[in-house]
């Protein structure tokens, strides 16, 4: 789950160990007129193990924070 604010639409890539390392989760947005929302995600792949991650942006996003459940 992400917090994420933005004024159009966009997404937000997650990669581990590297920002063009593999990919295993995408997070998309819808406009929320600048106002800070949860957006959940599912992973693309399992993880295990101890990784860096890299959240790679696409679009005019704010991030205020993520976690995993």
């Amino acid at each position: 789950t992400g917090r994420v604010a933005s004024d159009s639409r966009g997404a937000i890539k997650i990669c581990i160990d590297k920002a063009d390392g593999d990919c295993v989760g995408y997070l998309t947005t819808k406009n929320t007129n600048g106002q800070f929302a949860n957006v959940t995600t599912q992973l693309t792949k399992p993880v295990s193990g101890k990784h860096d991650l890299f959240f790679v942006f696409a679009g005019d996003l704010e991030f205020d924070g993520w976690q995993f459940k």
